[in-house]
């Protein structure tokens, strides 16, 4: 194992020991979205801010609004984002995804779940995100829990 596998470990269950300690409320806003964790680096007193939080933050500095407008999906496919939180496997998000022949389905449904910025993805990619953005982040949560 490397070194950096290693230094993934550690940090994974230094955050899982962390996780541990959150209360059942403040745990399934992470898990759902509500809430997000953050890095602050040593030495400073701000979190560090990832370039699609970021973003916003500058336009609305500069006198540029308080961001984007959100969009709004153009298909509706609130069916599938229920069917997507009763899914327990990618490979059955996957399987749920694919007979979407057309991307403004996908792309709707990318801005229901919020991800708008990933809408401009193509077909295939875009099915990956939704994927990873749903049943993949619900499963690895999952699993830091189990650490």
């Amino acid at each position: 194992m490397s070194s950096v596998e290693k230094l993934s470990l550690a940090v994974l269950h230094t955050v899982a020991e962390f996780l541990a300690l959150l209360p059942e409320d403040q745990l399934n806003d992470l898990a759902e979205g509500k809430a997000r964790l953050t890095l602050i680096p040593k030495d400073a007193t701000e979190p560090l801010l990832l370039a699609s939080v970021a973003a916003p933050a500058k336009r609305a500095a500069a006198g540029g609004g308080v961001g984007r407008a959100k969009a709004e999906p153009t298909v509706d496919m609130s069916e599938t984002r229920d069917a997507l939180d009763r899914v327990t496997t990618r490979e059955d998000a996957h399987a749920l995804l694919t007979p979407f022949n057309k991307e403004p389905h996908l792309k709707s449904l990318a801005i229901l779940l919020g991800m708008s910025r990933f809408s401009s993805l193509k077909k295939d990619d875009l099915i990956g995100a939704i994927i990873e953005f749903t049943v993949g982040n619900r499963l690895n949560s999952g699993a830091i829990r189990q650490l």
